[in-house]
């Protein structure tokens, strides 16, 4: 994908997964390719974003609207 392909697009990845805190090496070598393959593609991090936790019926609910 070029730049102007993921240009305004915001990602968000889980921070445990992103901290070396994944379940297997083979998800947290899969995360480090794509989060190299973003920051290649001019990707920042954005840390003051405010993370909300929806699950359960409340997701589905949140689904179906």
């Amino acid at each position: 994908r070029s730049q102007a392909d993921i240009k305004g697009l915001k990602i968000g990845l889980i921070k445990e997964y992103t901290n070396g805190l994944s379940s297997s090496s083979e998800t947290a070598a899969a995360l480090s390719k794509v989060i190299n393959e973003l920051k290649s593609l001019g990707a920042e991090p954005m840390d003051e974003w405010t993370v909300f936790r929806v699950s359960g019926d409340e997701l589905i609910r949140l689904a179906n609207t």
